[in-house]
C-alpha cells in the first residue's frame, strides 16, 4: 500500500468516526467528564505518590533525580514502551539492538556482549534482569518511576546507574471497562505499510470492599518499514505482539491486602535491521540486502504474589516472584548478500525472588525501613555462528541474598537526614562448551561476591515551596561470565564495576503549584569498569576478545525538569539532561588493521560509548472542557559515539510528534503523528570492514479510538 493511500485511509476513518461522534454525544455529559479529567490531571500535577524508595511518599520530597509518569501522562504522550519513556527522561537513553535493550543513565553504559544492564528494571517490585527483557510493552499501567543515580542500597546488583520502577494498575471498588483500536501507517522502505493495534482492560469488584479482579491485554501486527531488497521480502521488519495480564486482589481484613498478578507476552518480529552505510553492500535508509530473512521470537511469563499488612507498630510487605523469559534470534551472519551462514542465538532465563520489608507506619521523628531479599537466577545461552563454524553453550546459575535498611531522622521540622546500608552476597556457577572445527573446549568456574552498599542524603525544606538536598551513594554492576568470547577458564569471568554518585539538587513548586522545577547536578566516579579488549596472549586467534576490569572513568552533568500550567487548559513541560562521561585511565590492547599485530591504545579522555551528551524534550498540551485535546512534543538526542575509541560518531536527531483529538465521556478519538518531518537518523553504528548501522524509526501516522463503558 502506498503512503498516500494509507494516509487517505486514516483520514477517511477519522472523518467517519468524527461524524459518528457528532450524532452520539451529549454536550453536558461531555463537559462533566472533561471537568473530571481536568481535575485529576491537575491533582497529578500537584503531587504524585511514589514507591521507588520502597515506601509511599510524595515525589516532590524524594531527595534524588526522579521523573514520574502517571497513567494520564503515559496516554497523553503516547508512551508505549520503555524506549518511548527514555525520550522524555533527562539523561536516560536506550541502546536498542536487534534484540537487546540496554539502558544508559547519566552516561553509564556497558560492553556490547553483556546480558545484564547497568540499570535496573522492575515491574511490581520484580526484577527483569536481562537487557533483552528491558523494553516491555506498557499497557494498563498506573505509573512509571525513573530514579537516576545508583540505587544499590535498596535494589542491590545491577542498579549502579538508576532504576525504572513500573507499577501496574490494581483493581478496586470502581468498575472500569475500556477497549481501544488503532490503525497506523508507516513510511519507510515498504512505502506506507499499515499496522494495527488493539487492546482492552476490565477491572472492578467481585465483592465490594473485599474481592476484586482485573484483566488487560494488547495485540499488535505490522509488516513494519524495513525491506530486504536482495530477497524482495518484508519479513525482516514485521512484528506480531501479544501481551496479557490478570490481577486478583483480596482484602480479608481491613489492614491486610493480598494480590496475585500474572502476565504473559509473546513477540515475533524480523531481526534484519542492520544495514551497510558504505562499501559494495551499501543500501538506502530502512533497506537491507541479506542472503536470508531473519527472525526474533520472544516469550515470557511472570507471577507475583504481594501481601501487605498495615499495623500500629509497623507495616509489612512480602513480594514473591517468578519470571521466565526466552529469546530466540536467527539473523544473517554478515548482513550482506554473501552466503556466509546464519547466527542463531537463544537466551533462556528464569528468576525466582522473595523480598520481605518492614517499615514505619507513620511519618514521625524517625522513618525506617528494613528488609531481606533472596533470589535464584538461571540462564541457558546457546550461540551458533555458522559463518565462523563456532558454537557456544553456556549454563549459568546465580544465587544471592541481601539484608538492607534505611533510616530517616527528621532532626527538626525542615531538616531530614537519611542513611542506608545493604549487605549483598551472591554465588556464581558457570560452565561453557566451545565447539569449533578444530576441536572442543569445556571449562567451568564458580566464585562469589559480597558487597556493602551505603547511601546517605540530607534534605532541607527551605520553605513550603523549596526543597534542597545532597546525597552520596554507592552502586555496582555485578561481575559475571564472558559468554561470547571466552577461550579458557581464566577469560571466562570478570569482576564487578563500581560507582560513587555525588549529587545535589533543588525541587520547587511556585505560583500556587502552577510551576514546578526539579534541578540536579551530579558527579559519578566509576572504577573497575568492565571493558572488552583483544586478548594479547601468544597462541590465541586474532580478534579474540576478553572482558576486563581495566578502566577508570567519570561522568559529570546536570538535569532540569519544568512543568508549568500556563492556563487551566494549557500545560508546558520540558526536560534537559547533560552528561559528559569519559575514560580517565585505560590503556587497551587492540589489533592494528594494517599490520595485523597486537598494539596498544590509550583511551584517556575518550567518551564512553552510547552515551549522548545532551538529551532534551519540550512540549505543549491543550485540554478543554469542550473535549478538544491537542499536544506536540519535540524530542532531542545529542551526538554520541558507538565505540570506545570515538571513531564511530552517531549524529544527534530531533523528532517532532503531534497529537490532536476529541474526548468524551464514552470515547476518545485521536489522530497522531510521530517523527512527522520524517527525519532520517541512526541509533547505533558498527565497524565491520565497512561501517553499518541501525536506522531510527521513520514517520508514522495513526488514528486511535478508545471506548469506555
Amino acid at each position: 500500500m502506498k503512503t498516500k493511500e494509507c494516509f487517505s485511509k486514516i483520514i477517511l476513518i477519522l472523518l467517519s468516526l468524527f461524524l459518528f461522534s457528532a450524532f452520539s454525544i451529549d454536550a453536558k455529559e461531555l463537559a462533566d467528564d472533561e471537568k473530571k479529567k481536568l481535575e485529576r490531571q491537575n491533582k497529578d500535577f500537584d503531587s504524585l505518590v511514589v514507591t521507588a524508595r520502597k515506601r509511599e511518599e510524595s515525589a516532590d520530597k524524594v531527595p534524588a533525580g526522579m521523573s514520574v509518569f502517571s497513567d494520564i501522562v503515559l496516554d497523553d504522550a503516547s508512551i508505549e514502551d520503555i524506549e518511548d519513556l527514555t525520550k522524555f527522561s533527562p539523561n536516560v537513553y536506550m541502546k536498542k539492538g536487534s534484540a537487546e535493550n540496554t539502558l544508559v543513565f547519566r552516561g553509564i553504559s556497558s560492553f556490547d556482549t553483556t546480558i545484564h544492564s547497568p540499570a535496573g528494571l522492575y515491574i511490581d517490585d520484580i526484577n527483569l534482569p536481562l537487557n533483552y527483557m528491558q523494553n516491555p510493552v506498557l499497557f494498563d499501567i498506573e505509573r512509571v518511576e525513573v530514579l537516576r543515580g545508583p540505587q544499590g542500597t535498596l535494589y542491590g546488583r545491577n542498579s549502579e546507574s538508576g532504576v525504572i520502577n513500573i507499577v501496574t494498575r490494581q483493581p478496586g471498588n470502581e468498575f472500569h471497562l475500556k477497549a481501544y483500536g488503532e490503525y497506523r501507517c508507516y513510511d519507510g522502505a515498504n512505502d506506507g505499510t499499515p499496522g494495527y493495534k488493539a487492546g482492552t482492560s476490565i477491572n472492578g469488584p467481585v465483592k465490594k470492599d473485599r474481592l476484586f479482579f482485573g484483566l488487560a491485554g494488547e495485540v499488535e501486527t505490522s509488516d513494519g518499514f524495513i525491506k530486504n531488497i536482495h530477497t524482495n521480502s518484508e519479513k525482516d521488519g514485521e512484528i506480531e505482539s501479544r501481551s496479557g495480564r490478570a490481577s486478583f486482589r483480596w482484602l480479608p481484613l481491613d489492614n491486610l491486602d493480598i494480590s496475585f498478578i500474572t502476565d504473559v507476552q509473546n513477540i515475533e518480529r524480523g531481526s534484519g535491521n542492520k544495514r551497510y552505510i558504505e562499501g559494495v553492500n551499501k543500501t538506502g535508509r530502512h533497506e537491507i540486502a541479506y542472503n536470508e530473512d531473519g527472525f526474533t521470537d520472544m516469550e515470557g511469563d511472570g507471577q507475583t504474589l504481594r501481601l501487605k499488612y498495615s499495623g500500629n507498630l509497623f507495616n509489612l510487605l512480602s513480594v514473591s516472584g517468578l519470571r521466565n523469559y526466552k529469546s530466540h534470534m536467527v539473523r544473517d551472519a554478515d548482513c550482506s548478500p554473501a552466503k556466509r551462514g546464519l547466527n542463531d542465538l537463544t537466551y533462556d532465563n528464569s528468576i525466582m525472588s522473595q523480598e520481605l520489608r518492614f517499615f514505619s507506619p507513620d511519618a514521625g521523628k524517625f522513618e525506617w525501613l528494613a528488609g531481606v531479599y533472596c533470589f535464584r537466577e538461571e540462564n541457558d545461552i546457546e550461540i551458533e555462528l555458522q559463518g565462523v563454524g563456532e558454537t557456544r553453550n553456556t549454563d549459568l546459575e546465580y544465587n544471592g541474598y541481601a539484608v538492607f535498611g534505611e533510616l530517616t531522622y527528621n532532626i527538626f521540622e525542615k531538616f531530614h537526614l537519611t542513611g542506608g546500608l545493604r549487605y549483598d552476597h551472591m554465588d556464581f556457577e558457570g560452565e561453557q562448551d566451545l565447539i569449533r572445527k578444530d576441536g572442543r573446549k569445556s571449562f567451568e568456574k564458580s566464585f562469589d561476591q559480597t558487597e556493602v552498599l551505603p547511601k546517605i542524603s540530607a534534605s532541607y525544606d527551605i520553605s513550603e515551596d523549596f526543597m534542597s538536598y545532597i546525597s552520596v551513594a554507592k552502586g555496582f554492576l555485578a561481575g559475571g561470565y564472558n559468554t561470547a568470547f571466552a577461550e579458557n577458564k581464566e577469560t571466562f569471568t570478570y569482576d564487578p564495576e563500581y560507582t560513587w554518585n555525588y549529587e545535589a539538587g533543588i525541587k520547587s513548586s511556585l505560583l500556587n503549584g502552577r510551576l514546578k522545577t526539579n534541578f540536579a547536578i551530579f558527579y559519578i566516579d566509576i572504577t573497575d569498569k568492565q571493558v572488552t579488549e583483544v586478548d594479547d596472549r601468544p597462541g590465541l586467534v586474532i580478534d579474540t576478545l576478553k572482558i576486563k576490569n581495566a578502566a577508570e572513568a567519570h561522568s559529570l552533568g546536570a538535569e532540569l525538569e519544568i512543568q508549568a500550567k500556563l492556563t487551566d487548559y494549557l500545560d508546558f513541560f520540558a526536560g534537559y539532561g547533560y552528561s559528559k562521561a569519559v575514560f580517565d585511565n585505560w590503556v587497551a590492547s587492540e589489533i592494528d588493521k594494517k599490520t595485523g599485530r597486537v598494539t596498544y591504545y590509550d583511551y584517556e579522555d575518550k567518551e564512553l560509548p552510547n552515551a549522548p551528551e545532551h538529551t532534551c524534550s519540550a512540549g505543549l498540551q491543550y485540554r478543554s472542557r469542550a473535549g478538544i485535546f491537542a499536544r506536540t512534543d519535540i524530542l532531542r538526542t545529542g551526538d554520541f559515539y558507538s565505540d570506545a575509541k570515538n571513531g564511530l560518531k552517531v549524529d544527534g536527531h530531533t523528532l517532532v510528534n503531534l497529537k490532536i483529538g476529541y474526548e468524551s465521556e464514552f470515547y476518545d478519538l485521536v489522530f497522531w503523528g510521530e517523527n512527522i518531518f520524517d527525519e532520517g537518523y541512526e541509533t547505533i553504528k558498527f565497524d565491520r570492514r565497512n561501517d553499518f548501522c541501525i536506522d531510527g524509526d521513520p514517520r508514522v501516522f495513526g488514528v486511535k479510538l478508545t471506548l469506555r463503558f
